[in-house]
């Protein structure tokens, strides 16, 4: 009984923890200039899908492929909104860099070319872990995303010179983290539907167990 009553105090006070301090980010954060994510598939689709994920993280990578083989042919049909937001991870040393990269991609080569780094930085995941970056200096490790870059068409120099922090490219990755903060992000891969947290979704779920959950709605 002991046991329980503090387990019951314990959660108690982590709920409220956590629920300050998404109410203190919420009084903090920037309105965004507009909506967040990166999204595929008509806006007046019955359901929409966002997925919270990492460049680094890789739960992400490992969720991805089933995913995409879920929402892509419901996105083509009309049946489904996929909005991606990219939560760069502190312990991920270069999530950040990754993330500003992303912006900088979209803003001046559209959304294909983004959905294609996201791609490739999955794939590409193991040359950024920490244990191989530990040596490198964040310009060495910038110039390796720039050649990243290069692979899906845009220009590593262009990627390099917009890699400085305090730009508007910069701003623009904080604000989307500070977002995800508002609505109780805390890791990757995270999934809402329709505004509500999934928290059964998981990143080994596969495309059959995605194509059950919707049909089970």
């Amino acid at each position: 009984i002991e046991i329980s009553f503090k387990r019951r105090v314990m959660y108690r006070y982590f709920l409220l923890l956590s629920l300050g301090f998404v109410f203190v980010s919420a009084q903090n954060a920037p309105i965004p200039p507009n909506p967040n994510g990166y999204g595929f598939g008509n806006i007046t689709a019955p359901y929409v899908l966002e997925a919270y994920f990492d460049h680094l993280c890789p739960d992400s990578a490992a969720a991805w492929a089933p995913l995409w083989a879920f929402a892509s042919p419901r996105i083509a049909s009309g049946q489904l909104r996929f909005v991606i937001h990219i939560f760069p991870l502190p312990y991920h040393r270069s999530a950040f860099d990754a993330a500003q990269g992303g912006q900088i991609i979209y803003d001046n080569a559209g959304i294909n070319v983004w959905f294609q780094w996201l791609v490739t930085m999955f794939k590409q995941q193991s040359q950024f872990y920490d244990f191989v970056t530990g040596d490198m200096t964040a310009n060495q490790i910038i110039a390796a995303m720039g050649k990243v870059a290069s692979t899906v068409g845009f220009n590593a120099q262009t990627f390099v010179e917009n890699m400085a922090g305090g730009n508007k490219y910069d701003h623009e990755a904080r604000v989307s983290w500070k977002y995800g903060t508002t609505r109780g992000v805390f890791g990757t891969p995270l999934y809402f539907v329709n505004g509500i947290f999934v928290p059964q979704a998981a990143s080994n779920w596969s495309t059959s167990d995605w194509t059950q959950f919707f049909a089970s709605l």
